[in-house]
């Protein structure tokens, strides 16, 4: 039987943001909640398990939370995009319109489509949704269910991205829905931490989510770290979005390491009062979608000497030090951020960097005056603006001026962001694409 949800269908643009509107925070400093629901809260940041907010028994009805979380690793080839956003869907048990919140940083945003599809997966689209920030939509039975387990996504698309810059899978917030059982896994590179470091340490980590048994398995190894294993922490965040903990692993040097986090620790874990978890209601729901990434903390790298993005694909992101070339005079740094899909066929890029007067971004084969410019056009027509983004086709077999993925894994690519002083380059970086281990 589904758990029912309580929520305001007045206050739905800020509710489903994750707090209560005017109306009903006045309501609750005046008078004080005649009764605190089962499936609501607050404040995100207040919530207990299971919960999203409460409010008076007056302005209560039954209904059920569908929601999805953006970003650009989720789409299929994914995109290197920085852009996040929420949709909140409020389905009536009762029947009727379903109203929904939507918010996202898209920048530029051209269209919404709602599409039938799994995660990882290509869909079928469906139809479109207005960009506006909120809406209804009237949902037959069947397309409910389907939504409550993932068989729907949300696509935002831009004038970079024309066929989706960030997508969002949705699933429903009740336990009840939870049926899956999820693995995911990631290289573990200092190459994927935000900003990328140079570690020469690499590993790799999967984690299976078991949803029925609410539990939590994972297998972790990695060599070469330079500094003593101080937290494994699987932290909220999409690729080169930095978040907060959701849940921990025992920091232990050992590797392989293997383990299970089961339900009564994972629950402790989720409402322990002293420890800040942000959205920690939507901890099944981040890690299914691919919006998690394991954290190997060490004290040589307080931030984090490694890192893996915790995807349910064979997709790898990494990030690209670019720095002045040896000789080089100039002040400037920046950063290459690349997402590999999964067939090894597409490389996003999004570039972000302090050059002044840049006049261009080629990827670059080869070393010195004997290295050849790689074709990608979507590059070539950025001419190195700063927080530039699209795709370079990677072909299966070398050839003159084509990137491949042979030249590419060897590690035998860089990135050169050329400008009016520097036209030969002014930063640059070599590309070096984690591999699972």
């Amino acid at each position: 039987m589904t758990l029912k949800r309580l929520s305001r269908l007045g206050s739905l643009g800020s509710l489903l943001a994750g707090s209560c509107g005017a109306a009903a925070l006045l309501s609750l400093a005046s008078a004080g909640c005649t009764r605190v629901t089962s499936g609501f809260c607050t404040l995100d940041e207040e919530c207990k398990l299971g919960q999203f907010c409460a409010l008076p028994a007056s302005e209560c009805t039954s209904g059920t939370v569908i929601r999805g979380e953006f970003s650009g690793g989720q789409q299929v080839p994914p995109t290197a995009s920085s852009a996040e956003g929420t949709f909140s869907l409020l389905v009536n048990d009762t029947g009727g319109p379903s109203s929904y919140t939507l918010k996202h940083t898209v920048a530029n945003a051209t269209k919404v489509e709602l599409f039938l599809g799994r995660i990882g997966k290509v869909g079928t689209r469906i139809r479109d949704l207005p960009l506006d920030t909120a809406g209804t939509l009237t949902l037959d039975p069947d397309t409910v269910r389907a939504m409550k387990v993932g068989d729907y996504y949300l696509q935002i698309s831009s004038p970079a991205f024309t066929n989706g810059e960030a997508r969002a899978q949705l699933f429903s917030l009740s336990p009840d829905d939870g049926r899956d059982v999820v693995m995911l896994r990631a290289p573990l590179s200092g190459r994927v931490s935000s900003p990328g470091n140079n570690s020469p340490a690499k590993g790799s980590v999967q984690i299976t989510l078991d949803e029925p048994n609410g539990t939590l398995a994972y297998t972790l190894q990695h060599s070469g770290l330079q500094g003593t294993v101080t937290g494994l922490h699987l932290h909220r965040g999409g690729f080169n979005i930095n978040g907060p903990h959701v849940l921990d692993l025992p920091a232990s040097a050992q590797s392989p390491l293997t383990g299970i986090l089961d339900a009564a620790t994972v629950t402790q874990q989720l409402e322990d009062p002293m420890l800040y978890r942000a959205q920690k209601h939507l901890w099944r729901m981040l890690i299914k979608s691919g919006l998690t990434y394991l954290n190997v903390h060490s004290d040589a790298f307080v931030k984090g000497e490694l890192r893996g993005q915790l995807l349910p694909t064979g997709a790898v992101p990494f990030n690209v030090p670019l720095r002045p070339p040896q000789g080089g005079g100039s002040q400037a740094q920046g950063e290459g951020q690349f997402f590999l899909s999964e067939d090894g066929a597409t490389l996003a890029f999004r570039l972000t960097h302090t050059v002044t007067g840049a006049t261009g971004a080629v990827l670059v084969k080869g070393m010195g005056a004997g290295r050849q410019t790689l074709a990608c056009p979507a590059l070539t027509m950025a001419a190195g603006a700063d927080k530039a983004q699209g795709y370079c086709t990677v072909a299966a077999a070398a050839a003159n001026n084509v990137l491949d993925i042979n030249t590419l894994r060897l590690g035998n690519v860089s990135l050169v962001i050329n400008s009016t002083t520097a036209p030969m380059g002014e930063i640059e970086g070599a590309l070096v694409v984690p591999v699972i281990q």
